[in-house]
C-alpha cells in the first residue's frame, strides 16, 4: 500500500517535493505526524525506491535520487529560519561556558570522578570483598 500511495503521487521524488508523506502516513493509519512521515520516507527510500527505479523509472540507479533529496533537505535546514544559537545540548554549546568542560561549570578533570580504574569496587560484583557479594566468601 505504501508503494501504491506513493506511486499515485508521482513516486518518491515527487512525493518528497510535494511534502505528501504526512498524507500517506494518515492514509496508512499511522497518523499525520512529522516523525511518522519521516520514517515512511526513510523506509521507502531504503526498501521501495530501488523497486520504483527498476520498474517505473526504466532501471535507473536510485542513488542519485536519494542524493538529490538529501541535498535539498540540507539546503533547507541551512537556509531555514536564520542563524540560531546552539541549543544547550549541542556540541557547540560548550563554547558558551568558559572554562567549563562538562556543561556544569566544573573543569574537565572532574568529568569522570573517580577516574576509570580507581575508586572503590562496586558492591555485588564478584571479587569486590563486600558482604553479600559473590566474591566475599
Amino acid at each position: 500500500r505504501l508503494y501504491i500511495f506513493t506511486k499515485e503521487r508521482g513516486g518518491y521524488l515527487e512525493t518528497t517535493n510535494k511534502k505528501a508523506w504526512k498524507d500517506i502516513a494518515a492514509q496508512l493509519g499511522i497518523g499525520p505526524s512529522s516523525s511518522g512521515a519521516y520514517t515512511l520516507k526513510k523506509h521507502y527510500g531504503k526498501n521501495l525506491l530501488p523497486y520504483e527505479c527498476r520498474f517505473d523509472r526504466g532501471g535507473i540507479d536510485p542513488g542519485p535520487i536519494l542524493a538529490q533529496v538529501e541535498a535539498q533537505s540540507k539546503k533547507k535546514s541551512k537556509s531555514g529560519s536564520g542563524a540560531r544559537p546552539p541549543s544547550p545540548g549541542s556540541q557547540d554549546s560548550h563554547d558558551s561556558m568558559s572554562g567549563s568542560q562538562d556543561g556544569y561549570g566544573y573543569p574537565g578533570q572532574y568529568n569522570s570522578y573517580p577516574p576509570p580504574g580507581q575508586g572503590p569496587p562496586h558492591p555485588g560484583y564478584p571479587g569486590s570483598g563486600y558482604p553479600g557479594s559473590a566474591g566475599s566468601r
